[in-house]
């Protein structure tokens, strides 16, 4: 019955990318990234919220998204924070600690928070390292199960996956593809990934340990890299719940994964339902883990070691209205000029100009509301680039979409002041 529905689900995946490539698609493309006013309209239950945050995060609008998931999971702290915790636990720079620890394991494991592109960004920092170690696969929750390598493409497009169309996923599989990395997807797209009860859950997480050890059948020597959803990585069943994918990798295989956790110690849209440790060490500016002098990990209010870091990162500052964390090595922030925001309310997308305009997905979202409220896209210096605008749909429904291709030298297109 499973075999039945996966071959189901990867020849209605096939179609997909035969309708994307279509030339009648990529007329269409960008309608996947909907207006915020659109969002706003449709809001009607609360259980829209998922849907909500997902679309506010791939548009590039970071607040509005968190504060979107907070309605959602409105879940304030009920446990108070240890008021000694600086004293007994000190914070070492998260890379430099990740790296010493990853040299010692096979599979190292990342999560994120699926509406949080902070999270992406920061594992797509350690790919290079990673692959300088002996790193040679990358799976990412959402990938869908297709042979990325044969194809010898070295970009993500519109149908590899659902969580994909966020820009900083596109860019950690586009740079995971680049450096060399086998991309692979490990989730079962079959019913176990739609039905949420803990039998159909655990059902889930048992494939996913399974695809992923199976690459080690074909080399024992072989290290792989995992970007997760959330608890996927925990290595402890807690009571109540089931089995998840690091407990299955460790009870099938053997294998001590490597277990690196973002979610907890990280802003949310309303600091009333942030950790309460968080607000401990919000004076701290950059990435941290906290180890005390015996060089255990800080394990949470509980002291469970249902991972092995528990990472925190610094409150978001805003550049040019953007996320200073976007602003990685070699990038630099670009303004449009005043004459190409006329149409706006807009969304603004940045492509490749050697990526296929229409299938390829963008390196940059960013929706600008009017002219006098502007935003930076964030591009590489040495690359060329496509900019598609596209204007908010009136009441016809019709939507202007101009494209325009331009280098950054191109003086049209002036840096703003990193």
């Amino acid at each position: 019955m499973k075999s039945t529905i996966l071959s189901k689900y990867f020849i209605i995946y096939i179609i997909y990318r035969l309708i994307i490539s279509s030339p009648l698609y990529s007329q269409n493309y960008i309608t996947q990234y909907p207006f915020p006013e659109i969002i706003g309209s449709n809001q009607k239950t609360p259980s829209y919220s998922d849907y909500t945050t997902h679309i506010l995060s791939i548009v590039g609008e970071y607040t509005s998204s968190l504060k979107a998931h907070d309605q959602l999971y409105k879940f304030p702290p009920t446990q108070a924070p240890d008021p000694l915790f600086r004293q007994k636990y000190n914070p070492v720079p998260a890379r430099d600690y990740i790296l010493q620890e990853a040299a010692k394991h096979r599979i190292v494991i990342f999560n994120e928070a699926h509406h949080q592109p902070l999270h992406r960004v920061f594992t797509a920092s350690f790919l290079d390292t990673l692959w300088n170690m002996g790193f040679r696969y990358f799976g990412a929750e959402g990938l869908v199960e297709f042979p990325y390598h044969q194809e010898k493409r070295q970009f993500p497009i519109s149908g590899d996956g659902f969580y994909l169309d966020e820009p900083q996923y596109g860019n950690l599989v586009r740079n995971a593809m680049q450096l060399g990395y086998n991309v692979f997807g490990y989730d079962n797209h079959g019913i176990e990934n739609f039905v949420n009860d803990s039998t159909h859950l655990e059902l889930r997480d048992k494939f996913q340990a399974q695809k992923i050890l199976k690459i080690l059948q074909t080399d024992s020597t072989v290290k792989i890299l995992i970007h997760c959803g959330y608890g996927h990585l925990t290595e402890k069943k807690r009571a109540g719940s089931y089995k998840t994918m690091g407990v299955w990798i460790k009870e099938l295989s053997g294998i001590d994964p490597l277990t690196i956790e973002q979610t907890r110690l990280t802003e949310k849209g309303n600091p009333e339902y942030e950790d309460p440790y968080y607000h401990l060490i919000e004076d701290i500016e950059y990435s941290a883990a906290f180890l005390d002098e015996s060089g255990s990990g800080f394990m949470g209010a509980t002291g469970e070691h249902l991972v092995d870091i528990r990472i925190y990162h610094p409150r978001t500052k805003f550049v040019n209205a953007r996320p200073h964390w976007l602003l990685t090595e070699n990038k630099t922030y670009v303004n449009l000029p005043d004459s190409m925001l006329a149409s706006c309310p807009c969304l603004v997308f940045a492509y490749y100009s050697d990526e296929p305009l229409g299938s390829a997905i963008p390196t940059d979202v960013i929706y600008i509301s009017d002219s006098l409220n502007p935003k930076s896209l964030i591009l590489d210096r040495d690359k060329d680039y496509e900019i598609v605008i596209r204007s908010l749909p009136d009441k016809t429904n019709y939507s202007r979409e101009f494209v325009k291709k331009f280098k950054l030298k191109d003086l049209k297109f002036l840096p703003s002041p990193d």
